[in-house]
């Protein structure tokens, strides 16, 4: 299927691209640079440059596609999330984005889908009772683009009498994830044993891995999913403090200092409102029409997957490391660390991993272990690994605690052909 992505370099976009490409569909993609451009076209996608706003390039562009996925946004840094200007862009690429490709697409006649990813933070709050796609939205001035955004892709779908085109909203809940920034700023911030999120403890806050709503964007194209807004959050809904629990677990910490209320209010401004509601909300609408299952249920659970604070916990500050990836050596736990959130944000869901035919050899302050491990898991662009590693580790008791001064992973190389062997097993 021929594709056009808009917002294909943002967060959604760098992880919905490829694997549309690995499902075999052909991807254009819009973009702004040269940077963006090379980064496309490495993930096997298009790059084109056109305006959102120039209609008539808009057409030329969907010449001969036949799918939409409507991505572009423009969220403000943390800071500045407060002041409404600093949403006037993203209101716009929401909103009259939308309408020039509903337009165009109309305009081209081969667009049969439009799918749109909106956000769930615009239901009025409801406690602990239970929403979905079927409640009002709130039309404030901070969500109004949303909601344009979704009328004009319902129009797309009504404007057909034989129901051939589909308009499709997908109500997304806030992102989380290893490839999500704003999961590494929180938990930036609890590890310096702050909490920070608007609203009441007991509210609840709609929340999706990030993976999990790429599947549901790519199963409302593949699958026979029906004209309409859904909700795409995880199964089980959970409170801001049970999300601070969470986030306090993750960086190993017993609880966290939670800003008080009246100080959120003055970070969040113009968003607090929309922020603050407590939103029960449920996903059985999508699952009803699609095999969508999230990997993940919750936010307990999804917030300490991938916990990079209790590998590195591991690791001694000075620790120097050989690993498959370049360069030669890496020092210092902050630098490896690095390493550790690339492995974590190439991968879907979880990462399997096993430990086999372990030795152990320990004096009184030194240790040293080998084993052949086995990683396993579904990358970012669908293909599947599943790949054996010798693993050579140098422990030191430091102040009591055993930790990691070096450590090697490794692969066989085959010498004639200067290549890496990563299919053999034990």
């Amino acid at each position: 299927m021929k594709i056009f992505v808009t917002g294909a370099t943002g967060v959604l976009g760098k992880a919905l691209v490829p694997r549309l490409v690995a499902a075999g569909h052909n991807v254009s993609a819009m973009s702004r640079t040269a940077e963006n451009d090379e980064r496309l076209q490495s993930a096997g996608a298009h790059p084109v440059r056109v305006d959102l706003f120039d209609g008539e390039a808009i057409k030329q562009a969907l010449a001969g596609h036949e799918a939409i996925y409507h991505l572009a946004t423009k969220i403000p840094p943390t800071m500045q999330v407060g002041r409404r200007s600093a949403w006037l862009e993203n209101d716009r690429l929401r909103r009259d984005g939308a309408r020039n490709l509903v337009e165009a697409a109309l305009a081209v006649g081969t667009v049969h889908t439009i799918i749109y990813p909106s956000f769930d933070f615009l239901y009025p709050s409801s406690g602990d009772a239970w929403l979905d796609a079927q409640a009002t939205p709130v039309k404030t001035a901070t969500i109004i683009s949303t909601v344009e955004a979704e009328e004009a892709v319902a129009r797309f779908a009504e404007s057909d009498p034989t129901k051939q085109r589909r308009g499709i909203s997908l109500r997304m809940g806030a992102f989380y994830g290893p490839e999500v920034p704003g999961s590494w700023e929180m938990l930036d911030y609890a590890r310096k044993g702050i909490g920070a999120f608007p609203g009441p403890h007991a509210g609840y806050v709609p929340q999706i891995w990030l993976q999990d709503s790429i599947t549901a964007l790519l199963l409302a194209l593949t699958e026979s999913v029906p004209s309409g807004i859904y909700d795409i959050v995880d199964d089980e809904p959970v409170t801001r403090a049970e999300t601070f629990t969470a986030l306090a677990h993750a960086v190993g910490r017993k609880h966290l200092l939670v800003l008080p209320d009246l100080l959120m209010r003055l970070m969040t401004g113009a968003k607090y409102a929309d922020m603050s509601r407590s939103l029960r909300i449920s996903n059985r609408l999508f699952k009803a029409v699609s095999s969508w299952q999230p990997t993940v249920p919750n936010a307990r659970i999804g917030w300490d997957l991938k916990n990079i604070e209790g590998v590195m916990s591991l690791y001694a500050p000075e620790v120097v490391s050989f690993d498959i990836v370049p360069p030669l050596r890496y020092v210092g736990a902050d630098a490896f660390r690095n390493v550790w959130e690339e492995v974590f944000s190439s991968f879907q869901g979880s990462i399997g991993y096993e430990i086999h035919d372990l030795n152990i050899t320990v004096g009184d302050d030194v240790a040293f272990t080998h084993s052949l491990n086995r990683i396993s898991g579904t990358m970012n662009n669908g293909l599947k690994t599943d790949l054996w590693l010798r693993w050579t580790v140098c422990f030191r008791k430091i102040n009591g605690k055993w930790l990691i001064v070096h450590h090697q992973n490794s692969v066989p190389v085959d010498l004639q052909h200067g290549k890496a062997v990563l299919d053999l097993k034990p």
